[in-house]
């Protein structure tokens, strides 16, 4: 099961031994649903999965740019081959997608170009999601962008 990491805690950021992807989430619930996830039923044919991917929360947006500097110099962190951030785009999708992209390269991680799109090349992948779903492409069955 990923390793649980309260936000604010103030114990050292670890890579976890073994784990290839790291997926940095905006809050504890967030967090809860995707530890859930890794570990539901609905995964059962990947067992592997969730002693594979290391969930861990990075707290507030305005924690993220913080968090991912701090992850990218974390013991254990050039093991991972992929590292995916996940957060809400609140009222504005464009600001989020600049705030995440930016984040990504004062990290001086490799900067995806899109949500949903993997940035590859190099030894690590990277990636982020917008919630809700903010594809100005097209809209979900919500109407949301």
């Amino acid at each position: 099961m990923p390793r649980t990491l309260k936000t604010g805690d103030s114990g050292k950021l670890k890579v976890m031994d073994g784990m290839e992807h790291l997926v940095l989430c905006e809050g504890q619930d967030a967090w809860g649903f995707l530890v859930q996830y890794l570990n539901s039923e609905a995964l059962s044919e990947y067992p592997k999965l969730s002693r594979l991917v290391q969930v861990e929360d990075f707290g507030g947006n305005e924690q993220l740019n913080t968090k991912l500097k701090l992850w990218s110099k974390a013991p254990g962190f050039q093991q991972l081959k992929t590292l995916v951030v996940i957060r809400d785009a609140e009222k504005n999708a464009n600001g989020a997608v600049q705030s995440v992209k930016s984040a990504f390269q004062q990290s001086g991680l490799p900067v995806p170009s899109a949500p949903g799109e993997i940035h590859t090349g190099g030894s690590l992948a990277t990636g982020f999601l917008l919630f809700p779903s903010c594809n100005n492409q097209r809209s979900n069955r919500f109407g949301v962008f």
